[in-house]
């Protein structure tokens, strides 16, 4: 595992879902975060890292949570005479794991559907201490899933539990019917994305 998949692999794993490989060559995290599409890959990712952006002009530099960095598709809080200089990252601690998951209408160069970004700390056993949960192309911005975080934190990660709360993110994300989804099937697809992301990282801490 590289230095970087161990610090941010929820981050890593959204960096290779993005466009085509010429894409991911020449582009930036900062133009995906820039551009503000709810259906940015690396968006979601970011969320649960608690990214912060440092946004820079001639006269002076500010720090801005990326929660607070999105007024709607296509709209953020970035000043005409600023530039995104710089983003940090909370990078995983030893007990922390990620995951990205998304759907598109074909396998390489699409828009999500939907995506999902996960990051859990665990404790012995496949008990989690903490949970966040950021989904995209959802709603406006990326949102947090917090009535999902809030029954994964200290609970036993059981299949159960899994499942109850997959139905939980079927009610919590507001999607739009659009001409590549409608929002009864971003619905399910949401709680499936969560549901399947969450079994792979149950999998993935007891192999540990």
């Amino acid at each position: 595992m590289s230095p970087a998949s161990k610090k941010a692999d929820v981050l890593v794993e959204a960096a290779r879902e993005v466009g085509a490989t010429q894409m991911q060559n020449m582009g930036t995290i900062g133009g995906n975060i820039g551009t503000a599409s709810p259906a940015g890959d690396t968006i979601p990712a970011l969320y649960v890292l608690n990214a912060v952006i440092e946004l820079s002009s001639i006269d002076s530099t500010r720090l801005v949570p990326i929660e607070e960095f999105f007024n709607g598709p296509g709209k953020t809080v970035l000043k005409q005479n600023e530039m995104i200089t710089k983003i940090i990252i909370q990078p995983q601690g030893e007990n922390e794991i990620g995951i990205f998951q998304k759907l598109g209408p074909r396998k390489a160069q699409s828009i999500s559907i939907v995506n999902v970004a996960i990051s859990l700390i665990m404790d012995q056993g496949r008990q989690c201490l903490g949970a966040k949960v950021a989904y995209g192309s959802v709603a406006p911005t990326i949102i947090r899933a917090r009535k999902c975080e809030a029954l994964l934190s200290n609970n036993c990660l059981t299949e159960e539990l899994i499942q109850n709360i997959a139905k939980i993110a079927w009610k919590e994300v507001m999607p739009i019917t659009d001409v590549r989804a409608t929002a009864t099937y971003r619905r399910d697809m949401a709680s499936a994305l969560l549901e399947r992301g969450l079994y792979r990282l149950m999998r993935r801490w007891e192999n540990r």
